[in-house]
C-alpha cells in the first residue's frame, strides 16, 4: 500500500498523471484501431481496460492527495465564532507575545486529572506547518492534562497517521471515491473474466487464449487480495490500539563498531566482492534497533514543562529557549562552547566520537557504563551518527553524510591494534595518540572534549 518512498514523490504527482493520460491514450487509441472480436470479448476487454485504467490512476491521486498543498488546503479549518465566544480556550491569539502569556498560564495552572483523549487533528504536528495559535494552546493543555503513558500513546497514534498520510494511500482510500474503487474493483474483474469464459473462442490460437485466461485470472485473484490488504490498513488508522512496535524503537549506528568491522571485515562483508559494496553493507546491515523512544520523549516531555514554568517569561525567552542547542548543559563547563561554534554536520560527528571516548575512557568504571543515564545518552549519540550516515535529510538542510567517510577512513589507517581488533581498544588507541594528522582534524576536536 505505499505510495512514496520519500517527501519529494508526493510532489510529482503532476509527472504521473500526465504519463497516465499519455499511456491510456495510446492503449485506447489500438483498442479502437485494431480491434475486430465479437461482442462478449469486446466487453470483457473494455472491463479489463477500465480496471487498469483505474488502477492505474489511483496512484496519482494518492500522491496528490498526500502533497504538501493538498494537506495545508485540508487543515485551514477556522474555528467556529459560537465556540470561540463560549470558550475562551479558542479565543484567537495575534502576537506571539500573547501566546506566550496564555501558554506559560496553561502550563502552570493545569494538572494531570486522567485519561484525557487528545482531540486535535495530527496535520497540525508537522514541523514544517505552522499551526494557528489557538490550536497550540488547546494541544498544550491537553497533552498537560493526560498522564504520560497515555500522552506517549497518543503521540505515537499521531505520528502513525502522519506516517501513513505521506507514505500510504490511506488518505485516498478513506474517500468515497477511494472506498468505491476499493469495492468496485474487484467485481469489475470478476465480470471481465466470466465475460471471457463464456464468449465464443472460435478460430482463437490456443496458445493465445490460455495467455489471456492467465492474465484475467491473475488480475481477478489481485483486485480480489488488494480490499482484504486495505482493511487492515483503515483498521490501524481507526484503532489505536492494534500493536505498533516499530515505534518504540531507535535506530543506532555507532562508529566505532563501523571503524572494527572496516579493519577486520564480517564474514557478510568479505562475500561481497567490490570495496564500494562492503561499504553498503557496512552502513545498512548493521543497524541496530533499541526500545528507548518511550525514556527519551518522557526526557522532552519534562524539558519542555520544566522550560514554560521555569524558564520562559516573554515573547524573547521563548525564542532562545526554542533556538537551544546544548547551552545549558555546557554552562557547566565553558571551555566547550566552541563545539557548537561550527556547523551542525561536524558537531554531531565530534560529539559522537567524544561519546564514545568516554564511555571507553580507563577513568569510567564498569558501574558508570552499566548507568541508564550513561546508556540512553550514549542511545541517543549513536542514534544521532544513524541519522548522520543513514538519514541525512532529516537533519539540518545541507548536512554531509560523507564526513564520517574522512574520519573513519583515516581512523582505520592509523590503527595499529591486535588482529582481534574491539571498539575498545580502538577507542583506547585514539586516546593514547600524542600527535593526530590534520586531516582527522575532527577526531582531535572530539580528544580534546
Amino acid at each position: 500500500m505505499d505510495s512514496a518512498y520519500s517527501l519529494e514523490d508526493n510532489e510529482l504527482w503532476k509527472r504521473h498523471a500526465v504519463t497516465l493520460v499519455s499511456q491510456v491514450t495510446v492503449a485506447f487509441y489500438v483498442f479502437c484501431r485494431w480491434w475486430s472480436g465479437e461482442k462478449r470479448l469486446l466487453a470483457s476487454a473494455v472491463l479489463l481496460f477500465v480496471v487498469g485504467f483505474l488502477r492505474f490512476a489511483q496512484k496519482p491521486w494518492a500522491l496528490r492527495t498526500a502533497s504538501f498543498n493538498s494537506f495545508q488546503a485540508s487543515s485551514t479549518v477556522p474555528v467556529p465564532r459560537a465556540q470561540r465566544e463560549e470558550e475562551p480556550l479558542h479565543e484567537y491569539i495575534y502576537t506571539l507575545e500573547e501566546y506566550v502569556q496564555a501558554a506559560k498560564k496553561c502550563a502552570l495552572g493545569t494538572k494531570v486529572e486522567r485519561k484525557n483523549e487528545y482531540e486535535i487533528t495530527s496535520n497540525y504536528m508537522f514541523v514544517d506547518r505552522s499551526a494557528p495559535y489557538s490550536i497550540r494552546i488547546e494541544g498544550l493543555t491537553s497533552f498537560l492534562k493526560l498522564e504520560y503513558k497515555y500522552a506517549y500513546k497518543t503521540l505515537k497514534c499521531c505520528l502513525g497517521d502522519t506516517f501513513r498520510s505521506l507514505y500510504t494511500r490511506i488518505e485516498s482510500i478513506v474517500t468515497i471515491p477511494g472506498v468505491c474503487s476499493v469495492l468496485l474493483l474487484p467485481f469489475l474483474a470478476l465480470a471481465s473474466m466470466v465475460l471471457f469464459a463464456t464468449s465464443s473462442k472460435n478460430g482463437q490460437n490456443k496458445n493465445d487464449i490460455r495467455v489471456t485466461y492467465i492474465l484475467f485470472c491473475c488480475t481477478t485473484v489481485l483486485e480480489l487480495l488488494l480490499p482484504s490488504m486495505t482493511v487492515p490498513c483503515c483498521h490501524s488508522l481507526f484503532f489505536e490500539h492494534l500493536p505498533c512496535g516499530w515505534h518504540d524503537m531507535v535506530s543506532q549506528h555507532n562508529i566505532m563498531s563501523f571503524c572494527v568491522r572496516k579493519k577486520n571485515p564480517t564474514f557478510m562483508m568479505k562475500l561481497v566482492t567490490f570495496n564500494f559494496l562492503r561499504e553498503l553493507v557496512n552502513q545498512h546491515r548493521y543497524v541496530q534497533q533499541v526500545p528507548i523512544a518511550y525514556q527519551i520523549t518522557g526526557t522532552v516531555r519534562r524539558h519542555i514543562e520544566d522550560g514554560w514554568k521555569k524558564y520562559i517569561h516573554d515573547a524573547a525567552s521563548y525564542r532562545r529557549f526554542s533556538e537551544l542547542r546544548g547551552q545549558w548543559a555546557l554552562r557547566m563547563h565553558h571551555q566547550l562552547g566552541w563545539s557548537l561554534n561550527m556547523a551542525f554536520d561536524e558537531s554531531v560527528l565530534i560529539w559522537h566520537v567524544a561519546t564514545e571516548l568516554c564511555f571507553y575512557h580507563p577513568n569510567t568504571s564498569s558501574q558508570c557504563r552499566q548507568g541508564e543515564a550513561t546508556q540512553h545518552g550514549r542511545e541517543i549519540s549513536n542514534y544521532m551518527f544513524y541519522l548522520l550516515l543513514i538519514r541525512p535529510e532529516m537533519l539540518m538542510p545541507g548536512t554531509r553524510s560523507d564526513l564520517f567517510t574522512m574520519v573513519s577512513d583515516k581512523i582505520v589507517e592509523n590503527s595499529n591494534g591486535p588482529l582481534e581488533l574491539t571498539e575498545e581498544i580502538l577507542a583506547q588507541e585514539i586516546l593514547n595518540m600524542s600527535m593526530l594528522p590534520f586531516a582527522i582534524d575532527m577526531v582531535s576536536k572530539a580528544h580534546k572534549l
